[in-house]
């Protein structure tokens, strides 16, 4: 059963009624026992219901479902209600289900968010370590720094459905007739990509490194790289990089623009209100990226690339493989080891991967990826070989924030980073006076 509405009000109010259905529904059902969690299969075992809510459009909606019912056909004895919701109302109905105690057994969420953050202070997102410990989840094939995005405080709150890696994509036909070539795995520092640019300019390709410098894509990274945190603690609303590190960015941002090698500062803010994209510039010879988005801009190109990682030095230390999105489970499910199973079976089973075709994100499962590559198409491929390849080029993701950092940087949405971006590249401040601005308001780092 799927449940979809596109009036707000209206999917509320039917939210509702289903919640009062299911619940009628449900009373009865014998309780599971955990024990050694094998599949009960006798017919005259009544039904474990457990209830699955995602955001997402009808394409991930028609493929979750088809996925839920493969699981459901090989586990007779549970059946799924399924609830999906479009991304600007998903919220808030999981807030309603939470406010009159029916939670979704498994949901989608983002650990670290602070909507999840929100659940857990009050108890209702259960640790997923005790099923993992009891072989309910299979976490051996995932990689340490994809689970450490799913904890906090030490517990697993979550597991990935998919990764993805920060990355560049390089066009090697026109690196070639520049007479470049291209690093196998990523460029060793910011000034050998810069000099390439350079090359790539003299050659004609004007505004060859696209927009380069987003804030909110690039600057975590290159703290990280240099050793160094956007924050300085999970619980504290402090800066945790340092005027050297914040400085250099700025002044390698604005050189840069001189020199013609990224989209003017004024540019790309309006692109960030268009429907235009960087990536139909046709001359475009190095972009920045989310290894998910390669699809979508080979399909705008149209033309070969190859993905590298960003670049050096301190490349292992910036690079974090990101979830594409979170399964969480109840903490007052009444039916959590088969909520277990249903999380098991979308992050390990390589048929419901093969109908998911890397919707979410690349398979976290190396073994799933492994096996689905030759169902890949050739970008998929180049997907899933870049998340390879970052497994041994990254360490783990900086900690989840428990307070809200949006006043310090809301991404493109505000905060007082993006008002102090703006005065730096429109020649206003320098980046010594941004920066001890910030310090001032938001602490240094130790």
């Amino acid at each position: 059963m799927i449940f979809k509405s596109k009036s707000r009000n209206v999917q509320i109010m039917v939210y509702l009624l289903l919640l009062l259905l299911l619940t009628v529904a449900g009373c009865g059902k014998a309780e599971e026992n955990r024990g050694e969690g094998s599949i009960i299969q006798e017919e005259n075992v009544p039904s474990v219901i457990i209830r699955f809510a995602w955001w997402g459009n009808e394409d991930r909606a028609e493929r979750t479902k088809q996925a839920v019912e493969l699981f459901m056909e090989r586990n007779p004895h549970i059946q799924v209600q399924m609830a999906y919701f479009p991304f600007d109302s998903y919220y808030e109905n999981l807030e309603i289900s939470a406010r009159v105690g029916y939670m979704p057994d498994v949901w989608q969420g983002y650990v670290g968010s602070a909507t999840n953050n929100s659940y857990m202070k009050v108890g209702l997102v259960e640790p997923l370590d005790s099923y993992v410990e009891e072989g309910l989840i299979d976490v051996s094939e995932i990689s340490e720094n994809l689970l450490d995005s799913g904890r906090m405080d030490g517990k697993l709150y979550g597991l990935s459905m998919g990764c993805n890696v920060k990355c560049m994509a390089v066009v090697p036909e026109l690196y070639e007739k520049a007479g470049l070539e291209i690093p196998e795995v990523y460029y060793a520092s910011w000034e050998d990509l810069e000099r390439d640019l350079l090359t790539l300019k003299e050659a004609g390709y004007e505004l060859c490194g696209g927009d380069l410098f987003g804030r909110e894509f690039l600057f975590e990274y290159f703290c990280r790289q240099k050793g160094e945190r956007m924050y300085q603690a999970p619980d504290q609303l402090a800066i945790g990089f340092s005027r050297e590190t914040y400085v250099e960015f700025y002044r390698m941002r604005m050189k840069w623009e001189e020199e013609g090698l990224t989209v003017p500062y004024v540019e790309s803010m309006n692109r960030k209100t268009s429907a235009d994209t960087v990536w139909k510039q046709e001359k475009n010879a190095v972009y920045f990226l989310y290894s998910n988005q390669y699809e979508q801009l080979m399909e705008d190109r149209g033309q070969e690339m190859k993905l590298i990682l960003l670049p050096g030095p301190g490349t292992e230390k910036g690079t974090d493989i990101r979830p594409g999105i979170h399964l969480c489970m109840s903490a007052i499910s009444g039916q959590k080891e088969a909520s277990a199973r249903l999380i098991n079976f979308l992050i390990n089973d390589v048929d419901a991967n093969k109908i998911l075709n890397a919707e979410r994100g690349m398979p976290a499962s190396r073994k799933v990826r492994e096996v689905l590559m030759d169902d890949f198409n050739q970008e998929q491929k180049a997907m899933a070989e870049l998340v390879t390849l970052a497994e041994g080029h990254s360490s783990l993701g900086s900690p989840l924030m428990k307070v809200d950092t949006t006043v310090i940087d809301g991404g493109t949405t505000g905060g007082i980073m993006e008002d102090l971006e703006q005065k730096i590249m429109y020649g206003l401040l320098a980046p010594e006076e941004a920066y001890a601005l910030l310090e001032r308001l938001y602490g240094t780092k130790k």
